[in-house]
Order: structure tokens, then C-alpha cells, then sequence
């Protein structure tokens, strides 16, 4: 089993930032060309990092398509947590520093909902949940 580690995840999202999120078609009229040699490109800087494995451009995409999903379904569980009146165990999961950065790439998502999230969890005194 391919282990992505911390290392590639990082500097996946850093391309990202820098390029956008090349999961997201262009308008552009080459837009789909430059966005083949993105992930080409992405692939090869990926691969050079020693301590992960190797993939190829479209299992790149795979391993970025999963990072925002499951991101997008944790922050979702611990806002629903984080709603909750009464007791109940404190959830345990938390957002790292990588998975925050994952879910202000998401267009759509503005400050205000990942500020208010937040906010929530400080309210609840369940800030500990969020890793830095």
C-alpha cells in the first residue's frame, strides 16, 4: 500500500496555493493543456521527495481529490460537534495545519464560515481539537 507522507502533502498544497487548484477546469483556451502539465510537473516534484512513493500524474489527482473530501467531511463532523448542546464525550479529531490550508483552497468556502467554525469550537472550549 503507496503511503503519502506529511512531506508530499505539504508540498502539495503549497503548489496549490501558488497554482490554484488544478482539479478545477480553466476557461483559459489552453486551459486544458496547462493543467495536464501542472500535474506532470506536480507529479515530478512530488516524486523527488525521497522519504514517499512514487505515482503517476492521475494518481496524484486521486490522493488530492481525497485530501479535500476527507478534510471536507472532518470539518464537517467536528462543526456538527461542535453545534451540539448538552453533554456528550468531547471529539477527540482535530484539523491540522495542512487540512486548514485544504479547506481555504476550497472556492466557495469564505473566511466568515471557517471563522465562525472556529469560533464555535473556542466557545465550546473545544479549541484543543485544532492542531498547529
Amino acid at each position: 500500500m503507496k503511503r503519502t507522507t506529511q512531506s508530499q502533502y505539504q508540498s502539495m498544497v503549497d503548489f496549490m496555493e501558488r497554482h490554484g487548484d488544478l482539479s478545477k477546469p480553466t476557461r483559459e483556451p489552453n486551459g486544458r493543456l496547462y493543467n495536464l502539465q501542472k500535474w506532470s510537473e506536480l507529479a515530478d516534484l512530488l516524486n523527488w521527495d525521497p522519504t514517499g512513493d512514487d505515482r503517476t500524474p492521475e494518481k496524484w489527482r486521486k490522493v488530492w481529490r481525497d485530501l479535500k473530501n476527507n478534510t471536507k467531511r472532518k470539518a464537517a463532523r467536528l462543526n456538527r460537534g461542535a453545534q451540539r448542546k448538552g453533554g456528550g464525550p468531547a471529539l477527540q479529531d482535530q484539523l491540522s495545519a495542512i487540512e486548514l490550508r485544504v479547506l481555504q483552497q476550497r472556492q466557495g468556502l469564505s473566511m466568515y464560515i471557517i471563522s465562525s467554525f472556529f469560533w464555535r469550537l473556542f466557545e465550546k472550549g473545544q479549541s484543543k481539537h485544532l492542531s498547529f
